[in-house]
């Protein structure tokens, strides 16, 4: 994705507004899919922080505010992608903040919002292709 493809993208619908300062939370979901039959992986109801935000043909975001707040270059190493634990560390500093890791793949996409300190299953979808 380009840099000025970002301005376009929601990686969430509205629903939770800031408030006086307060995030209105999203409610959680049980997610409706077992993962990738192909490689066994399972969806989760909530975010692993050793979840590594790569980026290639699809990948994660994360968003504060709905604002973009990082997006991998997909030119990167495995080992060079951040993890959710690294995102954590600014997130604890601004809890009233929205915040989001929006997953957005070819087959499935899923947004988890930061609730309480923990990153929660708010939304699902088909992915981009």
């Amino acid at each position: 994705m380009y840099k000025d493809e970002i301005k376009n993208v929601k990686p969430h619908d509205g629903n939770a507004v800031l408030n006086a300062g307060a995030v209105n939370y999203l409610p959680a979901i049980k997610p409706k899919r077992v993962g990738c039959l192909c490689c066994g992986s399972n969806v989760e109801t909530h975010l692993p922080m050793d979840t590594v935000l790569y980026m290639g043909f699809g990948g994660w975001m994360i968003t504060k505010n709905g604002e973009l707040f990082y997006m991998a270059d997909s030119n990167l190493e495995w080992e060079q992608f951040k993890t959710l634990a690294d995102i954590e560390k600014a997130a604890k500093k601004d809890t009233k903040a929205d915040w989001r890791a929006v997953c957005d793949t070819p087959l499935y996409g899923e947004v988890f919002q930061r609730q309480r300190g923990k990153w929660v299953l708010v939304e699902e979808n088909a992915g981009f292709a």
